[in-house]
């Protein structure tokens, strides 16, 4: 169920809901191609992803032990969980993440559908 639960001003708003209703890989198409910026939090079990985006481009993830792409391609395992949009500005931070959207979206698929399972570790191509 994808509700918005609180208009904040202007374009700032917040979304909520399942990642089985909207998909990761759906909700960053939508904030590239929109040229949004937010702040994406996922929950899946007791760990909390975050995700910062800027004018349509992923530039952070953090999720548990993990960091950028490698958070990022992990979090593509995990389909079901809930999250929190928030329409705004990200606050500052260093970017860990620098791919494009659709390149990095397009090696997270590869990568998910073509992880080693005995190491858990991925690695992104340049």
């Amino acid at each position: 169920m994808l509700t918005a639960t609180k208009q904040v001003s202007d374009d700032r708003s917040c979304l909520v809901g399942q990642l089985e209703t909207w998909p990761l890989d759906e909700i960053l198409l939508w904030l590239y191609e929109s040229e949004r910026s937010a702040v994406l939090r996922i929950g899946t079990g007791r760990e909390h992803a975050m995700l910062l985006v800027r004018a349509g481009r992923i530039s952070r993830v953090e999720w548990g032990n993990r960091t950028g792409e490698d958070a990022l391609i992990a979090l593509f395992g995990s389909p079901a969980g809930t999250f929190n949009l928030m329409l705004r500005e990200p606050p500052d931070a260093h970017a860990n993440v620098h791919h494009q959207t659709p390149e990095l979206l397009l090696q997270c698929t590869l990568a998910y559908e073509h992880h080693d399972l005995s190491t858990g570790r991925h690695d992104m191509k340049s």
